[in-house]
């Protein structure tokens, strides 16, 4: 087996392709309910009330009353472009339109204890390009699909003091495409498609991967009301290891249209296409066949500290400070059963 490095890098995740790394750029997804888009994504301290707190900080469901449901789709249609710095080649994002789901339920069970289950979505996202796109060969679409389904418990421990906290179970798909360059391939023992002066930039191999794996963590709160105008909250967040084992990676071949002059080194016929002799490496239980690959996949741990500020009878002030783990991912390590 050998292990490989994908990267993410300008919102891409990268492919496999040399053992070198990019900073990492964050995935993450915060809209998770109307009310708290509309504070712009505050209120940590002063969760709102149709069951979101689920997902914000848990500690706001107690108060819920005999049962609050909701739920909501988020819009989200990602823009962008990569210029190459050294032809000035400008190259778009494919249009793609994601719709991110959330679902809330929470309700009082009596004596100061509330309870709720939240479904949402607060990792993934997908970027594609084009097959042309000039670093095709590090990744041309990259998508992560992180779905937690998290039961929530939470409890008033004085008038005051609010606490809350749930076990998030995630299930997760990643499928990562990219091309491979046949000019840094080795052909032979010693021999890349390179030192044969075949082209930089030569497609040959397509690459397709696609694993599912699931995960665990969890998702504490607390508020404080610690003035009657003043209330204080945290909320964290953990972070999650998913494990995808037995992904399938689909090689195809692509046509490079290359045609061997005589005496080349694979001692064929001058006129044979290149094609014909790399179809051997596709064919089963060869190199580039059909196979299993596997990687570990680390969703990031949050933490929001935030404090609501009741000004007047009618200004409510707002602030959150968010800090994710990002370091977290940087990469990517696939292992295949055979390349």
């Amino acid at each position: 087996m050998r292990r490989f490095l994908v990267w993410m890098a300008a919102g891409v995740l990268a492919g496999a392709a040399a053992p070198a790394g990019l900073a990492a750029q964050g995935y993450g997804i915060y809209e998770h309910g109307t009310c708290m888009m509309g504070r712009a994504g505050t209120g940590t301290a002063s969760p709102c009330q149709d069951g979101s707190a689920i997902f914000f900080n848990p500690a706001g469901i107690v108060g819920s009353g005999r049962g609050v449901l909701s739920a909501g789709v988020t819009y989200i249609g990602p823009t962008g472009s990569f210029t190459d710095d050294a032809t000035a080649t400008t190259t778009t994002l494919n249009d793609l339109k994601f719709y991110i789901p959330h679902l809330y339920y929470a309700r009082d069970l009596g004596g100061g204890y509330s309870a709720g289950l939240g479904v949402f979505a607060p990792y993934g996202l997908t970027t594609e390009w084009g097959n042309d796109f000039e670093g095709r060969f590090l990744g041309y679409r990259s998508e992560i699909q992180g779905i937690y389904i998290q039961p929530t418990f939470a409890a008033r421990l004085a008038p005051d003091l609010k606490i809350g906290g749930g076990i998030d179970f995630s299930i997760v798909k990643v499928n990562l495409r990219q091309r491979v360059d046949l000019f840094s391939t080795t052909l032979a023992p010693g021999l890349t498609g390179g030192n044969l002066g075949i082209p930089e930039g030569t497609d040959f191999a397509d690459v397709n991967l696609e694993g599912h794996g699931t995960g665990i963590g969890f998702n504490l709160g607390v508020v404080w009301q610690a003035h009657p105008r003043v209330a204080l909250g945290a909320r964290y967040l953990s972070q999650q290891e998913i494990y995808i084992n037995k992904a399938t990676a689909t090689v195809n071949q692509v046509s490079t249209g290359i045609i061997l002059d005589p005496g080349n080194p694979f001692g064929v016929p001058g006129g044979t296409p290149l094609d014909a002799v790399l179809a051997g490496r596709f064919l089963p239980d060869s190199l580039l066949d059909d196979q299993t690959g596997s990687t570990k996949l680390t969703f990031p741990d949050q933490f929001v500290f935030g404090v609501t500020v009741k000004a007047t009878d009618r200004l409510n002030i707002l602030t959150d400070i968010q800090w994710v783990h990002w370091k977290k991912f940087e990469t990517l390590a696939l292992q295949f059963e055979r390349l």
